[in-house]
């Protein structure tokens, strides 16, 4: 059975795996994210530390990315990273052919071949988590644009101006409803440091108005995506996820509320089914796909 090396490169974490063709994790193991140079000398050790050879890698990347080039370009939440050809080193380093995606499109094509969206032709995904992440199947198809960089769902303007996102920008989704942007406005209403599992951890009026209000504008965040993509199905990843009943939920009540009467109960809201392997397992499912056609 053919085996392929995988790696999940967000801005928190950096995992590496051993998975099968049929999505069997082998071997799997965490670090926090490092920088470039300390990046490839892990990867270098993990794969050294391998019984097999795999026959090529998948890389889930939280960034901009183009998959014709394996090109990492400015990830926003990613410390010390900039433009990176991060395809092309690895695949010298490793020997062998390294097929690179952003890391949200490649949780929903792992998704849509081994999880919640198996056998679903119209799906979106959204990764909430330290950002915003999305993708999209279209007619059975990964949604990839010109440069695989569709679908950064966090970067989606909501208001005009707002608050500043991570990139630079105003007014973008991330910097309302993701992780970095609770910990922030969490920060501001209550005058101290406090970060987004906090918040959730609280009961208190003024963290049940933020996770309220973060709610609200996710679910303006969604209806715009129903009224582009018609899907019938909307997945759930990522930390915030976890927070179902209070967050996910509400936002989709949001979203009903905002659709046209065309698209009203149309799209069902579920959770993610691979959970924290999404990525690694969407890499690995784009990674086989990739070496396939290239047989």
């Amino acid at each position: 059975m053919k085996t392929f090396l995988t790696l999940d490169l967000g801005g928190t974490n950096c995992r590496f795996a051993l998975v099968d063709e049929r999505g069997g994790i082998i071997k799997k193991e965490t670090h926090p994210t490092p920088p470039p140079r300390e990046f490839y000398k892990l990867l270098q050790e993990f794969s050294e530390s391998l019984s097999v050879k795999p026959v090529a890698a998948g890389f889930a990347l939280a960034g901009p990315v183009d998959p014709a080039t394996g090109i990492l370009n400015s990830p926003v939440n990613m410390q010390g990273w900039a433009i990176e050809p991060i395809g092309k080193n690895a695949s010298e380093l490793l020997g062998i052919p390294v097929f690179c995606g952003n890391d949200a499109s490649l949780a929903c094509f792992g998704e849509a071949k081994l999880g919640a969206g198996l056998g679903v032709e119209n799906l979106v995904l959204l990764t909430l988590g330290t950002g915003i992440g999305g993708g999209a199947i279209v007619n059975g198809q990964l949604h990839l644009g010109t440069q695989g960089q569709a679908l950064e769902v966090g970067h989606m303007q909501i208001f005009n101006q707002g608050r500043q996102c991570g990139c630079g920008l105003n007014g973008h989704l991330e910097a309302y409803v993701s992780g970095t942007a609770l910990g922030q406005i969490a920060t501001e209403r209550f005058g101290k440091a406090t970060t987004s599992k906090e918040l959730f951890e609280s009961s208190d009026k003024v963290s049940k108005e933020i996770i309220a209000d973060a709610a609200t504008n996710l679910g303006f965040g969604l209806a715009n995506l129903v009224h582009l993509f018609n899907p019938k199905l909307i997945l759930f990843s990522g930390s915030l996820a976890e927070h179902w009943e209070v967050f996910v939920l509400p936002a989709g009540r949001a979203m009903e509320d905002q659709l046209m009467p065309a698209f009203k109960g149309v799209v069902q809201i579920q959770p993610a089914k691979l959970a924290g392997d999404a990525g690694l397992l969407g890499a690995m499912a784009w990674a086989k796909a990739g070496f396939e056609l290239q047989k």
